[in-house]
């Protein structure tokens, strides 16, 4: 059995006092508490920061609220902020992300600190999650088995149709150390969404994972997520990122090639349109009715110009 974990907490907020101190409060609750969490406000114009700046003198935990000017971006500022947290605390072994946005349940970092505690690894630990509106109401009781979900159950992290579609969900992830440093080292790379990057990093480097399947968490769905839950029925929203994402896909598998060692995950990575389309229709992760959309959709939108080398 592997030593104790020395858990961290990541938070990134900005303009989320409609939804912070729930995000807070369910941090408080937890029953395993973080060893150290950083708060970072990426230029809050509302009452975020001076709601976290209360709840941490209210509690007795090892934490600290950084302010910054502004925000370069929401991966940007979240491998900004991770950069800095492994730097202040290298005792640090794990690291989780945490959204201003959502409600984490009380046994989560407990459940996570024994996955970790009885294994040699892994890197990347995800779990399920349920969903909830702006108003803190119960929508679906699972992420992953709700009626129209993208996803099959259970989903894994070993397919190359992590480059096309992130099956782990950011606020349900924690990452090793060396996870962590590599998705800062890798700080450039033209990731999506940096949990998406950390995804697509643990598969490149061949890192281990797993995958918890109970909720340990909620996921809350409102207006202003950068990227929410996919469904069936609202999927116009859907259709329109994953269409960004298409157009973007070029930039990131020639980045992969030009920074990435060769290794046989890397070979995965579809460089041409007709690899992705493979890809998608092959994906063990994803519900049939999402691969024909996102098949579809690699046809229409994939650059026409693709190249590893």
């Amino acid at each position: 059995m592997s030593s104790a974990p020395c858990i961290g907490v990541l938070l990134c907020m900005h303009n989320g006092e409609a939804y912070i101190d729930a995000q807070l409060d369910s941090l408080a609750a937890q029953r395993r508490r973080p060893d150290h969490l950083e708060i970072h406000d990426w230029g809050s114009t509302d009452d975020t920061p001076s709601r976290a700046e209360r709840w941490l003198q209210t509690q007795h935990l090892p934490a600290v609220l950084i302010r910054h000017a502004e925000a370069p971006g929401p991966c940007a500022s979240f491998v900004q902020a991770l950069e800095q947290f492994l730097q202040r605390y290298p005792e640090l072994t794990h690291v989780l992300f945490c959204d201003q946005d959502d409600v984490w349940h009380a046994a989560r970092i407990e459940a996570y600190a024994r996955v970790v505690s009885a294994t040699e690894g892994p890197d990347l630990v995800f779990s399920d999650l349920d969903l909830i509106d702006a108003r803190g109401t119960r929508i679906a009781d699972s992420f992953y088995r709700r009626s129209g979900s993208p996803f099959r159950w259970p989903v894994g992290l070993d397919g190359a149709d992590v480059f096309l579609v992130n099956p782990a969900v950011g606020m349900s992830m924690m990452l090793s150390r060396d996870l962590a440093e590599l998705l800062v080292q890798h700080r450039e790379a033209p990731w999506p969404m940096h949990d998406w990057g950390a995804v697509m990093l643990c598969h490149l480097y061949r890192r281990s994972w797993q995958f918890v399947p109970k909720v340990l968490g909620s996921y809350r769905q409102h207006e202003g997520n950068l990227r929410g839950a996919t469904s069936a029925r609202g999927a116009v929203a859907s259709v329109r990122r994953l269409r960004d994402r298409v157009r973007d896909s070029d930039r990131l598998v020639r980045w992969c090639a030009a920074h990435i060692p060769r290794t046989g995950a890397r070979d995965q990575v579809p460089s041409t349109r007709w690899q992705a389309m493979r890809c998608a229709a092959g994906s063990q992760n994803l519900s049939v009715w999402y691969r024909v959309v996102l098949s579809s959709l690699l046809m229409l939108f994939w650059p026409r110009a693709s190249s590893r080398d």
